[in-house]
This record gives C-alpha cells, sequence and structure tokens, in this order.
C-alpha cells in the first residue's frame, strides 16, 4: 500500500502497527506481500495520479447523484458505473483512424477487455422499474460527466492531465 505521508497517516499506520503486532498477522502479510510505505516528504505531488481520480470520482458522485436520497444498492451501482467509466480511459495514444486497434485502458489489464455497458435486466414490478429507469439516467449522465472532466482543458487552452 502506497499512503500519502500526512500526519494522520503516519500516526495510523503507527496504531495499526501496534493493533495488529501479533505473528499471525505478520505471517499473513508477510505471505500476501502487503507493506505500507508512504511517499516521499516534501513531495506533494507524488500523489497526484490518484488524488486525481479522487477527484473525477467525487466530482461524478455529487453531479449525478446531488442531493438526491437513494439505497445502499444504487449508490454501489453508481460507484460501480463510476469505475468503470474511469478504468474505461486510454492509457495509450488514442489514434483517430477507425482501422487501428483499441487504445489499452485499465479495464483491459484488470478484465482482459473493455466494460462499459450494465447487463440487461428485466423488471416486473412498476416501483422498481421506475427506480431502475432512474438509475440507469443517473447511469448515462455518469459517463457523460466523466468523459467530460477527462477531456476538460486548462485555461491554456492545454488538456489537464
Amino acid at each position: 500500500m502506497l499512503s500519502d505521508n500526512a500526519s494522520t497517516y503516519i500516526s495510523g499506520a503507527e496504531e495499526i502497527r501496534s493493533l495488529l503486532d501479533t505473528p499471525d498477522v505478520r505471517d499473513y502479510l508477510s505471505s500476501q506481500r502487503v507493506k505500507w510505505t508512504f511517499i516521499p516528504k516534501r513531495a506533494p505531488w507524488f500523489g497526484g495520479f490518484w488524488e486525481r481520480l479522487i477527484s473525477l470520482t467525487k466530482n461524478a458522485i455529487k453531479k449525478v447523484l446531488g442531493r438526491s436520497f437513494i439505497t445502499y444498492d444504487e449508490l454501489a451501482t453508481v460507484v460501480t458505473e463510476i469505475e468503470t467509466v474511469l478504468n474505461d480511459r486510454p492509457l495509450t495514444f488514442v489514434s483517430s483512424s477507425a482501422d487501428d486497434d483499441v487504445s489499452l485502458t485499465p479495464n483491459h489489464l484488470l478484465h482482459g477487455r473493455s466494460l462499459t455497458s450494465l447487463p440487461y435486466i428485466t423488471v416486473s414490478d412498476e416501483e422498481t422499474k421506475t427506480r431502475l429507469l432512474e438509475t440507469t439516467m443517473m447511469l448515462t449522465d455518469v459517463t457523460h460527466i466523466c468523459q467530460i472532466s477527462n477531456n476538460s482543458s486548462g485555461s491554456d487552452g492545454q488538456p489537464s492531465i
């Protein structure tokens, strides 16, 4: 695990280490190759990559849900769709030619293919149909919002990274 080096994370790590300092836990963590490390001190740019992804996720959730009250399952669905859309972002150059191969995405590395849609579900209950329609509309908004956020430009006209 790679973590920010804020004092709360460092003190939290020390507290967790003292609580979990048993031979069984140490053996399990070492067998799973789990090691908690921190980014270098005075290097706030080091975590910029995941900070950008966190920002995109939070913005998508805020714009899609707004002030709506939703169930846990609906929230899990929205967050999963946001994750899928963000993991479908290209990691390599995107060609404008239709003859070229598809660009590499995190979903290709995780699942071996691109994941862009949820499976189709048939529903008979009228209330469930209404909630499903609302959730589908929110997920369409997620895809649109994430694409806008990924394609937004900075003040100088250059794409923001």
